[in-house]
């Protein structure tokens, strides 16, 4: 496949969403809001950055990270739920409404890129695989390892969506968040992805599973140097704002947050200690 332009990808995503509204599957105010969906003009980029994996550089990790629009938020202009798992407090909470990434839909990189994925999806992995292939090769040139973060504010699961990403790259760290617990205890993962769970005010005992499973978890508290001193439920709770190099930690163990952005107002997401 050629490379292609935002301009040309915008113009065959709503081409298939137009097909969707023919088909009773999207409504036209959510067509209409599409059609404010800016997407670049030139070949646009599916890998992003942020502050927190970043900071995997002093781990020797460059690292790039997808990010689509959270949970329901795409729905609004025809897209669809991309966490289906999240907690009302996990949703008020995720990273992707802070930062860089609080932005208008006309200048929201999530928005585009959800749409394409759903509605274009050959065209979406044939850019991330591109840009995995050079992120690949700056990191060799760097002296560093390779590490992709396809879920950035999203729970899709790419090992069956889109499995081939992980044998085309095996010198390529993947890891994940997620809130679904088979995913983290399944013996199927491919061997270069990484699976961390996210406990929210819904999944406790879920979460305490993959924790007497070995799987490690990862929980927000209001005070992050405390329960590394007290632990959580008999486990240990490691820093995990130092870096978001989750594929290196040991097993079994609590990856313990600080609260950021709006999960600061949140009174049920994270645990408070």
């Amino acid at each position: 496949m050629k490379q292609q332009t935002g301009l040309e990808l915008r113009s065959l995503v709503l081409l298939a969403m137009r097909k969707a509204l023919k088909d009773g599957q999207i409504s036209r105010r959510q067509y209409r809001k599409a059609l404010k969906v800016r997407f670049p003009e030139t070949v646009p980029d599916i890998l992003g950055t942020s502050l927190k994996v970043e900071k995997s550089l002093k781990k020797g990790f460059l690292t790039s990270i997808v990010y689509l629009a959270p949970s329901r938020e795409s729905i609004a202009y025809g897209g669809a739920d991309v966490c289906p798992l999240a907690s009302l407090g996990c949703s008020r909470a995720c990273l992707a409404t802070k930062g860089r990434l609080r932005m208008t839909l006309g200048s929201n990189a999530k928005a585009w890129k959800t749409l394409l994925w759903l509605y274009y999806p050959e065209a979406f992995k044939t850019l991330l695989r591109r840009e995995i292939y050079n992120l690949r090769n700056r990191a060799i040139h760097k002296g560093l390892m390779p590490a992709v973060r396809l879920n950035g504010a999203s729970d899709i699961v790419w090992e069956t969506k889109f499995p081939q990403i992980f044998s085309w790259f095996p010198d390529v760290v993947f890891y994940d968040y997620s809130k679904i617990s088979a995913r983290v205890l399944s013996s199927s993962l491919p061997s270069n992805y990484s699976l961390t769970f996210s406990r929210s005010e819904t999944n406790e005992p879920e979460a305490l599973k993959v924790l007497k499973a070995g799987g490690n978890v990862a929980i927000v508290f209001t005070d992050l140097e405390k329960a590394m001193r007290d632990g959580w439920n008999g486990f240990e709770v490691i820093n995990g704002d130092e870096t978001d190099a989750r594929p290196i930690d040991k097993t079994g163990v609590v990856v313990g947050l600080s609260p950021k952005g709006k999960a600061k107002d949140d009174s049920g997401f994270f645990v408070h200690n």
